[in-house]
C-alpha cells in the first residue's frame, strides 16, 4: 500500500475531527512512534544477544578444532607447550596462548590429563588419574595420583562451580593446591 493512499484518509480524518480528537490523534501518533523506537531497541538488543551466542558457538568450535589437532598430533602439542612453559620450583610461567588453552579449553585439557571425582565424608576431591607424558600438565608438575584440593583458594565441588571456571578464564594466575601422597603441594601457574 502506498503512503499516499494512507495519508489521504488521515488528512481527511484530521481536518474533520474536533480539536480534542486531534489532540488524541497526536498523542496516539506519539505513542506509536515511541513503540516503534522501542521495537528498534529490542531488535538491536536481540541482534546483540544473537551475536554473543554466535561468538560463543564459534569459540567452542575453535576449541574443538584445537583439541582435535592436539589429539591427532600430541607430539606437536607437547612441543608447543614445552616452548611456552618455564618453571622454577613450584612456580611456572606460561605463554598467554598456551595458558588460555589450559584454562578455557576443556577438550584440550582432557587430551592431556584425566581426572575423576572422589567423594570422602561428603567432600569431593578431584584425583588426577593420568597425565600424558610430555604434556603441558606434566611440565607444570602434575602427577598421577595427585588430588586437587583447591584452585585459587576455592574447592571445586562436583560438578565444578561455573563461577570458578569463569574466574580461571579471566585470571592471570592459577594456584593449584594438591595432596600428593599425604603432603600438600602448591603449584603456581602465571600467564606471561
Amino acid at each position: 500500500m502506498s503512503n499516499r493512499i494512507v495519508l489521504v484518509p488521515l488528512l481527511l480524518l484530521a481536518t474533520a475531527c474536533p480539536e480534542g480528537a486531534k489532540e488524541d490523534l497526536r498523542d496516539a501518533a506519539d505513542a506509536v512512534a515511541r513503540a516503534g523506537n522501542k521495537l528498534e531497541d529490542a531488535a538491536e538488543k536481540t541482534n546483540a544477544v544473537v551475536e554473543d551466542k554466535l561468538e560463543v558457538a564459534a569459540d567452542r568450535a575453535a576449541n574443538m578444532a584445537e583439541a582435535a589437532r592436539d589429539v591427532a598430533n600430541p607430539d606437536a602439542a607437547d612441543r608447543d607447550a614445552a616452548a611456552a612453559i618455564s618453571c622454577k620450583g613450584d612456580a611456572c610461567t606460561i605463554e598467554s596462548s598456551e595458558f588460555d588453552k589450559l584454562v578455557t579449553n576443556p577438550l584440550a585439557v582432557a587430551s592431556q590429563v584425566s581426572v575423576s571425582a572422589q567423594s570422602n565424608a561428603g567432600a569431593t576431591r578431584w584425583r588426577i588419574d593420568d597425565v600424558r607424558d610430555g604434556s603441558a600438565w606434566e611440565q607444570l608438575g602434575l602427577q598421577e595420583g595427585d588430588y586437587v584440593l583447591r584452585v585459587n583458594g576455592e574447592t571445586l565441588g562436583n560438578p565444578p562451580r561455573e563461577a570458578i571456571l569463569d574466574e580461571l578464564r579471566a585470571a592471570d594466575k592459577v594456584v593449584l593446591e594438591l595432596d600428593r601422597g599425604g603432603k600438600q603441594v602448591r603449584r603456581e601457574i602465571r600467564r606471561k
